[in-house]
């Protein structure tokens, strides 16, 4: 059965993390932004589940349900979906069993192609955001739950570019931007909304209506990488640089993907950036205080 995949159509134009995405009729495409044209090209492909015998293959592949060779990759995200990445030609095939809940993983299929990609151009993809100010853009990292979204959520309402919020891919200094969109989980909408200008109300259910999601402003598509914000919880609000040997070791549990394919010494140059970590409490009106603390610091 042949793949649904863009292969008549002129160049694409569109793009995300550094890389033209042909993806066709794939749901997503509007998430994507302008893509330059020295960008790598990767067609986007959906086929059902079990319709390609290569799936079943990589399936008996010998380590975990995800993982990465020098010329392959498989990535499962949610829904049942699986996402095949081959690197000569770069195609890459997303695998569902329901079509109808292609919507669901619009955005994680871009996430999962950035990353693969990344990880075989050389450049490293962190889970981490980035936004942008007048000097360039800076980083933002955080555990799971730690309030990365809804920074850069709010950060956007005060008027920053916001250039990546679930994947930051970084060739030396230069940061490319991600999908045109942040997913709020419903719980930090709803924190959200005593934001005036964040109308959560108005904002799209998405993800299976588990997710508010506001649509992000166009951008460049490579931003100046001049720094990082690492986020955390604490009892008081604060805002204190941190060394780097200490930047190298987050960003390094912040890596996209385990194990590491590239090389520590791109990860010591990045930690070379400057680095703030910012600690505040998880209270509405802490956070607003956190927040004015970087603004300060990015001098926007």
């Amino acid at each position: 059965m042949a793949g649904e995949v863009c292969r008549d159509t002129p160049e694409p134009t569109l793009g995300a993390y550094g890389l033209r995405l042909a993806c066709g009729g794939v749901p997503g495409g509007h998430l994507l932004g302008p893509a330059l044209p020295q960008w790598p090209e990767v067609r986007v492909q959906t086929m059902p589940e079990g319709a390609e015998p290569e799936l079943a293959d990589a399936l008996r592949h010998p380590h975990d349900a995800n993982w990465i060779s020098k010329d392959i990759a498989l990535q499962t995200l949610g829904d049942g979906a699986r996402v095949l990445c081959r690197r000569d030609p770069a195609v890459a095939t997303l695998f569902i069993s329901d079509t109808a809940l292609l919507s669901h993983v619009e955005h994680q299929w871009i996430n999962v192609v950035g990353m693969i990609y990344s990880a075989w151009l050389g450049r490293e993809a962190l889970h981490a955001g980035a936004f942008s100010t007048t000097q360039g853009a800076w980083g933002v990292v955080a555990e799971r739950e730690g309030g990365k979204s809804s920074t850069l959520a709010s950060l956007a309402t005060f008027d920053h570019g916001i250039v990546a919020d679930d994947l930051a891919v970084v060739e030396s200094n230069v940061v490319f931007a991600g999908p045109r969109q942040i997913d709020l989980r419903l719980d930090a909408a709803d924190w959200l909304q005593g934001l005036s200008k964040l109308a959560v109300s108005k904002l799209a259910l998405s993800r299976g209506a588990t997710r508010r999601r506001l649509a992000l402003l166009p951008i460049p598509p490579t931003s100046t990488l001049v720094g990082w914000i690492f986020l955390t919880w604490g009892a008081e609000v604060a805002l204190r640089t941190i060394p780097p040997s200490q930047r190298f070791v987050r960003l390094t549990r912040a890596l996209a993907l385990r194990p590491h394919v590239g090389s520590p010494k791109r990860l010591m140059e990045l930690a070379e950036l400057p680095g703030w970590e910012l600690v505040r409490p998880r209270n509405l009106d802490f956070f607003f205080e956190g927040l004015g603390l970087v603004q300060d610091l990015v001098g926007d």
